[in-house]
């Protein structure tokens, strides 16, 4: 089934292609080659609100604020005001140093429409705010059309407050701290006291949260100690606490650095440049409690379903939460790169692209997938059953995404692909319920018909005193003659499912009867016949 369904997989892909080729007209002349519409280009990249604002900051971090002024919308201000335009961006640099608010470069739109749901006139687009005991002052770009081309500038709004806002922002703990060291040793601009600040803060934070993430498990631990001693479950659920102490110290180091490093004024320049770092541990702590709470849920399921002796629980859960797993790393990928502003769409579309070579090229890998399914489905086994698969007998030890692994008695571990395993004929002995006792002791001649009668009913006496022993058709039966004496099958079934009971009352049987033998006088044949040229003799 499995293999029909992977084939049928890449028929899928090869028909929506080659019908998608086939719908396509076959021009009987080439048509005339139409002029390809002009690229909207501006070397200053003023195209998207991503684009001006990622430019300006590179432009400041530079130095360079001859360039920044490229980035302000001066057309509106008085004639001697634009002629201030380097100033000017130097001057917002410094203010947003000092009380500006960055956002990651994820979440600046890079359409040349910019963000048409923010609320705002389609011309206008935030960027950024400017802390300001009034409240935030937001950093607008508008879109304005320069020589025919529509770009995005910082708004004239706020190009015409710089001065004034810059008068009131005063200098950060972090510049009282360095004093006059400000023109020394510079990296994008920046003293090197801001990058090597940053730098501690991340160590200090970090050794921080992870002992207030200690304290605060420890504390949890200690409120709940007495009804522990009283409730063991309540004690796991307590253990289980100790999964969120790792994400919960990832996640507040990230909170923690972008915290301080606004309040004791890191250059903005540097925040932007660590800004992927502090999003990168982040969604990671984010995730990684995402990651533990899974666990803890799953483990919960696994244990309630274990005392109620659900074991089909137990494959199905082990599946679903590699699967899980699986997609939860996939998500957080997707957000980190997107946060970052690295475009994951072109990389989605790709996928979409070579649907057609995944399909043919992974064949092997759909069908172990798909027959991992079916093995999921229709459940012909558990984790800790003892099956017998093709030649191979064992316990099954794992069932994966892929493949499923056996214990074999003799200590070995057979890894079997999914998708073989599912075309298999599989013997589950651990789901029989009853124990088949099925014996044939051979007479041996010589004894008498009143010993053999007194013989099978004793053995008859034996088998229905036993309780565990069915009684639904006669389990001793005299069956004949054959070369060595008077053959007496006894068949009938144990009720047990354990196969350590079954081997314990078969041995109380066969001693038994053993017993009844000797009482009748009777001995069981130790002759084998003899086997010349095919024939017994």
């Amino acid at each position: 089934m499995h293999k029909i369904l992977s084939c049928l997989v890449a028929i899928v892909f090869t028909v929506l292609a080659s019908g998608a080729i086939a719908k396509a007209p076959i021009p009987m002349e080439a048509p005339a080659a139409e002029a390809p519409a002009p690229q909207a280009y501006d070397q200053f990249s003023r195209l998207s609100p991503r684009g001006t604002f990622r430019g300006f900051l590179k432009a400041v971090g530079e130095e360079d604020y001859a360039l920044a002024a490229n980035y302000l919308n001066l057309s509106k201000l008085p004639r001697a005001q634009r002629e201030q335009g380097a100033d000017l961006a130097q001057q917002l640099r410094v203010l947003l140093d000092r009380k500006g608010l960055i956002p990651p470069d994820g979440t600046l739109s890079e359409s040349p429409d910019g963000n048409l749901d923010d609320g705002l006139a389609a011309d206008l687009e935030d960027v950024a705010s400017i802390r300001n005991e009034e409240g935030p002052i937001p950093v607008q770009l508008e879109r304005v059309e320069v020589e025919g081309q529509q770009i995005w500038l910082i708004s004239t709004g706020l190009v015409s407050r710089i001065k004034s806002l810059a008068k009131e922002a005063e200098p950060t703990l972090l510049e009282r701290i360095i004093g006059q060291h400000t023109d020394d040793l510079k990296i994008r601009g920046v003293p090197a006291a801001h990058w090597l600040a940053m730098v501690m803060l991340y160590a200090v934070t970090w050794f921080v949260a992870g002992a207030l993430s200690r304290a605060i498990i420890t504390a949890i631990r200690a409120i709940f100690r007495e009804k522990a001693q009283e409730d063991a479950s309540l004690e796991l659920k307590i253990c289980s606490i100790l999964a969120f102490r790792k994400p919960l110290q990832i996640f507040l180091t990230a909170a923690g650095v972008i915290f301080l490093a606004v309040m004791i004024g890191v250059s903005a320049t540097v925040r932007h440049f660590f800004m992927p770092v502090n999003i990168v541990l982040a969604f990671s702590g984010i995730g990684l409690f995402v990651w533990s709470l899974i666990n803890v849920i799953i483990t919960r399921i696994e244990r309630r379903s274990s005392s109620r002796n659900l074991h089909n629980v137990s494959s199905i859960l082990t599946f679903a939460r590699r699967g899980i797993k699986l997609i939860l790393l996939v998500i957080t990928a997707i957000i980190i790169l997107n946060a970052i502003g690295i475009d994951v769409t072109a990389g989605l579309a790709a996928l979409g692209i070579g649907g057609i070579a995944l399909a043919l090229g992974a064949q092997k890998t759909l069908e172990n997938f798909i027959g991992s399914i079916s093995i999921v489905a229709d459940q012909p086994f558990y984790i800790g059953d003892f099956c017998r698969i093709g030649n191979t007998s064992g316990v099954i030890e794992d069932i994966g995404m892929r493949s499923t692994r056996i214990r074999t008695n003799d200590r070995t571990l057979v890894t079997i692909p999914n998708g073989e395993l599912s075309t298999q004929r599989i013997e589950n002995l651990a789901r029989r319920n009853r124990f088949l006792f099925n014996h044939k002791v051979v007479l041996a001649y010589g004894a008498s018909s009143h010993a053999i009668r007194e013989f099978v009913k004793q053995a008859k006496d034996i088998i229905a005193q036993q309780p565990k022993i069915s009684h639904e058709s006669r389990p001793v039966r005299m069956l004949g003659f054959s070369e060595t004496g008077y053959t007496v099958e006894f068949w009938c079934y144990v009720l047990t499912t354990s196969h350590d009971e079954f081997l314990e009352v078969q041995e109380e049987v066969l001693y038994a009867l053993i017993d009844a033998a000797e009482k009748a006088g009777i001995e069981f044949s130790t002759r084998t016949p003899a086997v010349t040229a095919g024939k017994t003799v």
